[in-house]
């Protein structure tokens, strides 16, 4: 479309660029098979969606940490964000294995799972929301996705507003 935010180095701000003007067709995402795979599943209509294909380079900085092992075969990741209706959020981690998505799955479960249990997370109310996070691994894709309806949404907004002003913040 004509409205648009680009986020990247300054070699590919330069690309988008020179693409968005007519310049350089030849490496548009377009050409690329894999990419064009990851945009046709992401919700390009949601208000913010991504899709890319991860560098060995940042792969093997996040995977080099012990609770991120499962990270270590990430190929690409993709998703979208809607706040239009409260707040959709769906995010898409390609791995190299299907044990790898699987095991990223547990992992993330186990870690919301001890976030609800959290006294603090219990003590101020934030259980209901996440109950809202989900997490899912089919084949080599780990998915998460985030639904709050408005309601969900104001009332999360309200209580991080009262705890940021009794911290000193806002």
């Amino acid at each position: 479309g004509k409205r648009g935010v680009a986020v990247g180095g300054k070699e590919w701000i330069k690309r988008i660029v020179d693409l968005y003007g007519g310049k350089g067709a030849a490496g548009s995402a377009k050409e690329n098979p894999a990419l064009v795979d990851l945009i046709k599943r992401t919700r390009t209509s949601d208000a913010l969606w991504w899709a890319g294909i991860v560098p060995p380079s940042l792969v093997s900085k996040l995977g080099s940490s012990p609770m991120m092992a499962p990270v270590k075969s990430l190929k690409s990741v993709s998703g979208s964000v809607d706040p239009s209706k409260g707040l959709s959020l769906a995010a898409f981690l390609d791995l190299g294995t299907d044990a790898d998505a699987a095991a990223l799955k547990t992992l993330a479960g186990d870690q919301v799972t001890k976030l609800k249990t959290a006294p603090a997370v219990q003590m101020m109310g934030m259980g209901t929301f996440l109950e809202t996070i989900k997490v899912d691994a089919k084949k080599n894709t780990f998915s998460l996705s985030v639904n709050m309806n408005q309601q969900q949404v104001d009332d999360l907004t309200t209580r991080l507003g009262g705890m940021a002003k009794q911290f000193g913040g806002m």
